[in-house]
């Protein structure tokens, strides 16, 4: 055996590091682009609301019946311009709702769905939330009626609560709902069904078990 393979067949042949490529940024996939970070720099005067303006006091006056309502109509009013599957646009809403909520980060509490992020960069340009854009068009009468009463934070996330309501889904009381997920903490093992998905966050087909689900989720 020659120096060199005794040399080399002392090493360890698993690959060590937190990782064997680095990931894409947004100058490798448009290497011509503009850096427009000079422009993320806010202060007060990017607020489209007065300083005297609350929200939380705002939203008080706010008729959750009627928005309800408005809600419901809007999943089954048909647009030429972007038709809805099988005449019904819960689908879409619900990915929307899902979308923005799954950005939420446990590590340093960043994302989420409580700022309505989902309509600016980058997140409008994530592939995953494609044609998102048209969801808020079609909510964008909503959003016009009920002005500052209503976020769009709230907006998008009502949206894909009201969509699983609209196609059947009882709203759960927070007994109940606490009641059923008990059950489903004793029963489900966590450990991922026989279908071959592996523990990762990128959900396509949500068939694990509620606890494995859950922790999946829990970034």
């Amino acid at each position: 055996m020659s120096q060199d393979k005794a040399h080399s067949s002392g090493k360890c042949p698993v690959m060590h590091g937190s990782m064997t490529t680095r990931d894409r940024t947004e100058k490798d996939w448009w290497p011509k682009s503009l850096n427009l970070d000079i422009l993320h720099q806010h202060d007060d005067k990017t607020n489209p609301m007065s300083g005297a303006f609350d929200y939380q006091e705002e939203v008080k006056t706010l008729d959750f019946a009627d928005l309800k309502q408005d809600l419901i109509a809007v999943m089954t009013d048909n647009q030429e311009w972007w038709p809805a599957d099988w005449g019904h646009y819960g689908g879409l809403m619900i990915r929307m709702t899902w979308h923005a909520a799954g950005t939420y980060r446990v590590a340093d509490g960043r994302g989420g769905a409580g700022t309505g992020n989902l309509r600016f960069a980058p997140l409008n340009s994530w592939p995953d939330n494609t044609n998102l854009d048209k969801a808020r068009r079609i909510l964008w009468p909503i959003k016009k009626k009920y002005g500052n009463k209503l976020s769009w934070a709230d907006l998008i996330a009502y949206a894909g609560t009201m969509a699983y309501e609209s196609m059947g889904l009882k709203p759960l009381v927070s007994a109940l709902a606490e009641k059923i997920f008990g059950i489903q903490r004793k029963t489900s093992t966590g450990a991922l069904r026989k279908s071959g998905l592996p523990p990762q966050t990128t959900l396509i087909a949500v068939t694990p078990a509620s606890v494995t689900l859950k922790t999946l989720l829990r970034r």
